[in-house]
């Protein structure tokens, strides 16, 4: 919902893409179990078959009370890409409804700073940097734009656990994926310009 309020979205709009977020992969109940908790990569057929779930999800939800166009659509398109490389249809740029392009945001960076059976949770701005390269091309880049603004100056006062083990807070971000920190000895780093430090978690 946050991303939402930062597109500018309010009122019913808001609620309604909440609810289409809290529900957009009902359709991973349809899902095998041992393709959805495989550790190992899917072959093309598994991948196939997951491939179905925001369909399975709309159909699910077609003619449930509480749901509507907006919330049904952006179930079915979430996973679609502004480019045509999406699924489960492949459709393109204006094709996508708002919903879906807001979620597509939303859910790569929620799958990326999670564990999943087939990879372990990467940190936020290691997929803030994942979602810069995808803004050209796959993502909508005016969505991906307000995204990268407001989430880097989210992190503005937290601790987190350098690459040398030092513990620091972040003290700024400006528009970069790397931060400058203040380490507990005294050290201002900015890591934009020393790469040979990174951020591995969040305290």
């Amino acid at each position: 919902g946050i991303l939402g309020k930062w597109v500018g979205l309010a009122g019913e709009k808001l609620k309604d893409l909440i609810f289409a977020g809290l529900l957009h992969d009902i359709g991973k109940t349809q899902i095998p179990l041992e393709i959805l908790n495989k550790p190992a990569k899917l072959t093309q057929e598994e991948m196939n078959i997951m491939k179905g779930h925001p369909l399975e999800g709309y159909k699910m939800l077609l003619g449930e009370p509480g749901t509507n166009k907006d919330i049904l659509y952006g179930v079915l398109q979430h996973h679609e890409k502004i480019d045509g490389t999406g699924y489960p249809w492949g459709i393109n740029g204006e094709q996508i409804h708002p919903f879906a392009k807001i979620m597509a945001v939303a859910d790569i960076y929620d799958a990326m700073t999670s564990d999943r059976v087939y990879h372990l949770k990467q940190t936020p701005f290691e997929v803030i940097a994942e979602i810069k390269q995808e803004t050209f091309g796959k993502l909508d880049p005016a969505i991906c734009v307000t995204f990268l603004r407001n989430i880097l100056d989210y992190f503005i006062g937290t601790k987190v656990r350098l690459s040398d083990g030092e513990e620091a807070e972040i003290i700024y971000q400006g528009h970069n994926t790397y931060p400058t920190v203040y380490t507990r000895d005294g050290r201002f780093i900015d890591l934009q310009i020393n790469r040979e430090i990174s951020i591995v978690s969040l305290i």
